[in-house]
């Protein structure tokens, strides 16, 4: 993965959460962010993202998705099962972040092909490092394919 180039994806409803997140992650370097409101809208951008080249709400392919689960029109399960059985979209980290700590609704996400699952933290200063950690990890410590 490029080290200089991290676009990262959040598939989000709240608009607080969306901005909240957009700005642990600026605050952690990653300054190449887009944004959806469901699982829909995810799901519909990716599709033309890869299929037409059209990447209309977005810039670029994503490099990482990180997504909500409880979403309206289509939830985060359904979306990341969508996503997990497109080949086009293999390489893609989808990262679930979710207020739920529930062990069954964690287990069911990785299941349907979740890359990791982190539970959203009480204050925004641990927001943070868990974004800094997200870029430690998957941009600079994992060996991802190049998108297609």
């Amino acid at each position: 993965m490029n080290d200089n180039f991290r676009h990262v994806l959040i598939a989000e409803d709240d608009p607080d959460d969306r901005a909240l997140i957009g700005d642990a992650l600026i605050d952690a370097g990653i300054h190449a962010t887009s944004y959806v409101k469901d699982g829909q809208e995810l799901l519909d951008n990716l599709d033309r993202a890869y299929g037409s080249g059209d990447l209309t709400g977005f810039t670029t392919k994503p490099s990482l998705i990180l997504i909500d689960l409880n979403m309206p029109r289509v939830d985060g399960l359904a979306a990341i099962r969508q996503i997990r059985s497109d080949p086009r979209f293999a390489g893609v980290p989808l990262v679930v972040l979710s207020t739920s700590n529930a062990p069954a609704e964690i287990r069911r996400a990785y299941e349907d092909g979740a890359s990791s699952y982190i539970v959203k933290p009480s204050n925004y200063q641990a927001l943070v490092d868990i974004m800094r950690a997200i870029d430690q990890y998957w941009f600079k410590t994992a060996s991802l394919p190049k998108p297609p």
